[in-house]
This record gives C-alpha cells, structure tokens and sequence, in this order.
C-alpha cells in the first residue's frame, strides 16, 4: 500500500484544478474528486493521531469507509451534515464506477440521480447557492459534480487548517 505524504497546499490545488478542469468525464471525475477526498481525510488523521499510519497504511484499518468512521466518531465532521452527505455521494458515485467496467457512453441514472444530490458548501460546509453560468455546450451533471465536489474538498481543507492552527 503506497504510503500518505503531505503535498504542499499550492501544489494540490494546482493539480486538483488542472485535473477536474480537463476531466474527460464524469467517471474520470468522480475517481479523481475520490482520491482528493481521502487524501484530505489520512490529513486529519495525521493531525488527530500520534500513530496515524496504523490507521492510514494498514489494510485492517486504513479503508476509505474506516477512516471516514474514525473521523466522525472523533468529531471533525460534527455539524457538518452536508459535508458527510456529499462525501457519501461522491463515494457511492465513484464506486459506481469502480464496479462496472463497461457502460455505455449514457449517463447511468443511478449517477444522475446521486449528482443531482449533491449540493455546493461554502468553506463552513454550510449548503449554499453556486452561480455557473448555463449554456447549451455545458453538461449540467458534470458541472455540479465539479462544483460540489471542489467544494467539499475545500471544507475538507478548511478543516486540515483550523486543525492545524490549534
């Protein structure tokens, strides 16, 4: 298992915009808004735990979903129901996709469906309206995945921050 390492904040959020800006498509999109999620959770493990690789590096306890359980038992996502919904949704979106190898070039409406869920937050993971102008050449799911998935990244980060202020 490859081992978590901290990238400086520029540098990922450099990368997590030039890789959901040029993101073919909605399955591309919803592996790469996943991978940036859990990076952002094995963070707040590394801050909340003296001995975070026994939970971020080992298979028995370094799941997406354990970690994501840690986490909320600790408290980091408490009032921050929106926040859980949407990684919810990002994750079952993505594991969609990790599980059926052939689609179609149709979007499934189990993904339609789990997108239209999905709300944008601003940075205190509170629901909140987003303004993306709509045009006939805009694919209105994948927009709302990248919105909503950038900002629930962007709470996540938010969190790593006011964590590591105190």
């Amino acid at each position: 298992m490859k081992k978590h390492r901290t990238i400086d904040n520029d540098e990922l959020m450099d990368r997590l915009s030039d890789e959901v800006n040029t993101a073919p498509d909605i399955r591309y999109h919803s592996i790469i808004s996943h991978l940036y999620v859990e990076y952002y959770l094995n963070e707040l493990i590394s801050l909340k735990f003296v001995e975070a690789k026994l939970i971020i590096d080992e298979k028995e306890l370094g799941s997406f979903y354990n970690k994501f359980l840690i986490l909320k038992a600790l408290g980091i996502f408490e009032h921050k129901d929106k926040l859980i919904e949407n990684i919810n949704l990002i994750t079952r979106i993505r594991n969609f996709y990790a599980h059926h190898l052939l689609i179609s070039d149709e979007l499934p409406e189990e993904v339609k469906s789990r997108i239209t869920q999905l709300v944008y937050l601003d940075s205190e993971g509170n629901e909140s309206d987003y303004d993306v102008p709509w045009d006939e050449h805009v694919d209105e799911y994948k927009t709302q995945l990248h919105v909503c998935a950038v900002s629930t990244i962007g709470v996540l980060q938010q969190i790593v921050w006011d964590l590591e202020d105190k």
